[in-house]
Formats: C-alpha cells, structure tokens, sequence
C-alpha cells in the first residue's frame, strides 16, 4: 500500500514532526546518569543509552534507503538485524552525548535530503525484502513509525525509571541531619 504526501502542508507537517524528533530525544535524556542510561526496564527493549546509539544508526539507513530509491531503479533494500547491529556498533557502551549528536546531524542531512523532493521523486519504488514494493512515500511514513514507536518506548522508560526511583526513596528514606 502506497501513501501520497499531499497536500503540501501534510508533507511539510511530516517533516517538521521529523525534524523535532532530535531535540524530543534529548528531553528524554536531558540529565540522565550513567545509571538511568543503562537501566533496564525490560530485557526485551534497548535502554536509554542503546535507543538513542539505535536512532542514530537508522537515520543514516533511512538516508542511504531514501537515496537509493530517488537515485536508482527499484534499488533492493535488505532487512537488517537491529541485534546485530546493536552488538558490532557496541550500543552497551557507546557515549549517549555523542549518539545525540550524531542523530542531530543525521536527522538534519535526512530531512534536507526529503524536503526538496518532488511528487515524481515521493512515487518512487524500492523492493524492501521483507516488505515487499514501497515509495520514498511509504519510506517516509515508515520513519514516522519508527520515531513513534521509539518515543513511546523512551516514555515508558522514563516512567519505570521514576517508579523504581521513587519506591527506593520510600523505601530508604533520606535522613535530614539532626540539628
């Protein structure tokens, strides 16, 4: 199923929305610890540290994709494991400041590649090997998702992380020195 970006103020809504994922990223981990970075709220999802180290990644993906299917015919775009990749770029370990950095900068040179793309450009085709014949458009809206998905999964973070946080303090409570 392909999806038109039209009219103009949809796409443009589209990208501006892609261009506030960097800085709506950073709130979430705007003073974290070291300890908040690697919490792990559930074993099955990337900790603060690994999902901004993720972001980064894919938006070089998402560019290097986008490219491809504005650049050439019907280019085939692999499926890539998200675990592996995780292991080879050493998320568990990689400086969350840095990651920041490079999501801004990526972000940045995938969306002043998508904007100046024309409707002919946004009808494109590429063969995704898991999901099949999908445009630049279709593309767009998958990142879209991705974003979505990975702002939820940062605000449940966030929401665990307090709650632990919070039981421990009533749980130890903090003890004002005697006057």
């Amino acid at each position: 199923m392909t999806f038109a970006l039209e009219p103009d103020y949809q796409r443009k809504s589209l990208l501006d929305s892609m261009t506030a994922m960097h800085r709506l990223v950073g709130h979430f981990c705007h003073g974290a610890t070291q300890e908040q970075a690697d919490y792990v709220h559930d074993p099955s999802q990337f900790t603060l540290r690994e999902v901004v180290a993720h972001l980064a990644d894919w938006d070089e993906i998402w560019l290097e994709r986008s490219q491809r299917i504005v650049y050439e015919t019907t280019p085939i775009l692999g499926n890539i494991n998200e675990t592996t990749l995780a292991r080879i770029n050493n998320y568990t370990t990689i400086d969350m400041d840095s990651s920041l950095a490079r999501f801004r900068h990526a972000r940045r040179k995938l969306v002043d590649f998508l904007v100046p793309q024309t409707d002919k450009a946004l009808r494109r085709t590429a063969f995704h090997a898991t999901q099949g014949t999908m445009t630049l458009s279709t593309l767009i809206r998958l990142i879209m998702s991705h974003d979505t998905y990975h702002i939820a999964q940062l605000h449940n973070y966030n929401n665990a992380w307090f709650t632990k946080t919070a039981k421990a303090a009533t749980m130890h409570p903090r003890l004002d020195p005697i006057d």
